[in-house]
């Protein structure tokens, strides 16, 4: 049997349709994760922002975050009172959002706050710390290896 070139136009249009059909169905089933869910909100608000991270950087030491065998430790400025200070941190991990967690701040008497290293999968992670010390707020970020 012999192909003649309206056939084979005919062919290749419908692989082409063919292989449309399957893209589209591909990029349907991916699982796009937003970064934040109210990210309008959170740039009305980026001025807030601008000055936590303003007041950061005057400080004369910073919060330090450290990989430990078993654990990732926060180690805050020794000469804050662990009693004024509160906050959030916050562990994001870029690459799948299920595995985000948010813990509040609670330093030891030595100013150093362990998370168990068993909750952190392998890979990126993007520390991010607001926290509140003598009505003054502050904002540190930074990304973790493990």
């Amino acid at each position: 049997m012999k192909l003649n070139w309206g056939w084979g136009i005919f062919i290749v249009l419908a692989l082409f349709i063919l292989f449309m059909l399957i893209l589209v169905y591909k990029c349907t089933q991916v699982n796009i994760d937003l970064v934040s869910e109210n990210y309008y909100e959170k740039e009305i608000r980026y001025q807030q922002q601008i000055d936590r991270e303003k007041n950061t950087m005057e400080l004369q030491q910073d919060i330090r975050i450290t990989k430990r065998d078993q654990a990732v430790e926060i180690i805050y400025p020794a000469d804050f009172n662990r009693d004024e200070l509160s906050g959030t941190i916050q562990f994001f991990k870029p690459d799948d959002a299920g595995l985000d967690f948010i813990l509040e701040v609670l330093p030891s008497d030595k100013m150093i706050q362990a998370v168990n290293a068993d909750r952190l999968k392998r890979g990126w992670w993007e520390v991010k710390i607001q926290w509140t010390y003598k009505q003054i707020d502050y904002y540190t970020e930074e990304k973790l290896l493990l």
